[in-house]
């Protein structure tokens, strides 16, 4: 993903305050003049869980833009003082109402889809503990899906490549 124009660019400087500019470097990076220092864009990180359950997968009809009404794995940002695996289970929480335990890593997808910034999604296979199914947080419904029925509408390329690295 390359762009001469990034919606989160800095324009100054956080250690002197001074104008920065894009650099002739490989990748986007940023240069204060007059202090040197460089600021990268980095991507965000998300976490997020893959639930199976009778050879069913859970996942959640988004509320919220982007692509609001399409179907993803629970999963958000991390927040900076939490794990990824925190987050991971805090999303499980917040999204579809459910307590997880996390059983080990499912994959990492670098996501380019996503209008708002290129993230990195880390997904942990999941059992549900406790807690009542219920659409959350940003998102207006959970339920499981077999994998013969998926939606054709789920959100986001890492999304969709987790879905499909699954073995039932």
């Amino acid at each position: 993903m390359k762009s001469d124009d990034y919606a989160n660019a800095p324009r100054f400087c956080s250690t002197c305050g001074g104008a920065v500019t894009k650099t002739d470097d490989e990748y986007s990076r940023y240069a204060c003049g007059p202090c040197g220092a460089v600021h990268y864009l980095n991507p965000k990180v998300s976490a997020g869980v893959i639930v199976v359950a009778d050879r069913s997968i859970l996942l959640v009809r988004r509320a919220i833009e982007p692509y609001a009404g399409h179907w993803n794995l629970p999963a958000g940002y991390v927040e900076y003082e939490e794990t990824c695996e925190e987050a991971a289970v805090r999303e499980a929480r917040e999204e579809a109402g459910v307590e997880v335990a996390l059983r080990g890593l499912h994959g990492v997808y670098s996501c380019i889809d996503d209008p708002r910034a290129h993230y990195v999604l880390v997904i942990y296979r999941a059992d549900i503990r406790s807690g009542e199914l219920r659409g959350g947080d940003d998102v207006d419904e959970a339920r499981f899906f077999a994998r013969d029925t998926l939606p054709t509408h789920i959100a986001f390329d890492g999304m969709r490549r987790a879905i499909r690295d699954l073995t039932l």
